[in-house]
């Protein structure tokens, strides 16, 4: 089993712009459909599913509607649940689009012009765990969770705004989002944006503005699993990304699995020592008094 985690950044508006790349003669409707039409996944749960085709594209109303299981936005789940808040409540979330369009009405009579409405203004997350680990030691998932959301807080700070657990999909999962008290621009929070901010111009579309872009991202997934894949027995990457045989992928996590549960059973036998050691100090003390 290896760590997933994703963000991505939402605009009010998606934008109507289509890559040079994109099949002629397909309209953004005709796309939806080769995804499942109404009941393809539009927010952040579209990165759960395991699809390599190409997501189609959401905004910040279709991800708040999503991690809500509004009806209608949520049309991939068979039995969508309410979420569980870790972070924030359910008066955030519905908070999101006011908070934005304030924001917005500032920025104009600072500038006197109004922000694109497609400027992304809301950062949006997932991070998931398997279901297979979550059934085998529901406490192994709780330390997961937990840990996630502390490096969450670390990570982001005051501009975490929410953290909530769907567990009515084929895994666990948690949904955060991030946007800035103050400024409305939600690439300044984006680890990979952030580290090719300063190309413009043709540079900001170049190659070394992707290598940028991607070696942010593949840090960004070093560090959460420095602070927290590592310590619940998951991989940093799977077999694919690896090229690895599917004998010496398993092999892998059983050794993740062991290592956890070595450094468990060596963390008790420390607590162990340090009552035994406090029992006999106590013993002592009683004998010279």
């Amino acid at each position: 089993m290896y760590q997933f985690i994703h963000i991505e950044t939402y605009a009010l508006s998606a934008s109507t712009k289509v890559k040079p790349t994109t099949p002629k003669g397909k309209t953004p409707q005709e796309r939806l459909a080769a995804l499942g039409g109404a009941n393809a996944p539009k927010g952040m749960d579209a990165f759960t599913q395991g699809s390599k085709a190409k997501k189609p594209k959401a905004n910040v109303r279709d991800v708040i509607g999503e991690a809500l299981r509004n009806e209608g936005d949520c049309n991939h789940v068979d039995a969508p649940q309410s979420p569980t808040y870790l972070v924030g409540d359910m008066g955030h979330m519905l908070g999101f689009i006011q908070e934005i369009e304030r924001k917005a009405a500032a920025e104009k009579e600072r500038t006197g012009k109004a922000p694109r409405k497609d400027m992304h203004v809301l950062l949006a997350g997932v991070a998931s765990y398997p279901r297979e680990l979550a059934d085998a030691d529901p406490k192994g998932y709780e330390r997961w969770e937990q840990a996630t959301v502390k490096w969450l807080q670390k990570k982001y700070g005051d501009n975490l705004r929410v953290v909530l657990r769907h567990d009515d999909e084929e895994h666990p999962h948690l949904h955060f989002f991030v946007m800035d008290r103050e400024r409305l621009n939600a690439k300044e929070l984006h680890d990979g944006y952030i580290a090719s901010a300063h190309l413009k111009g043709k540079d900001a579309l170049s190659k070394e503005s992707t290598q940028l872009f991607n070696d942010a991202m593949r840090d960004y997934q070093s560090a959460f699993y420095a602070d927290v894949g590592h310590g619940a027995g998951l991989l940093r990457d799977g077999p694919k990304r690896k090229r690895m045989d599917r004998g010496t992928y398993k092999a892998l996590q059983r050794e993740a699995r062991e290592r956890v549960a070595l450094d468990a059973s060596v963390g008790q036998a420390h607590a162990d020592l340090l009552d035994v050691a406090g029992v006999e100090g106590r013993a002592a003390a009683d004998l010279r008094r």
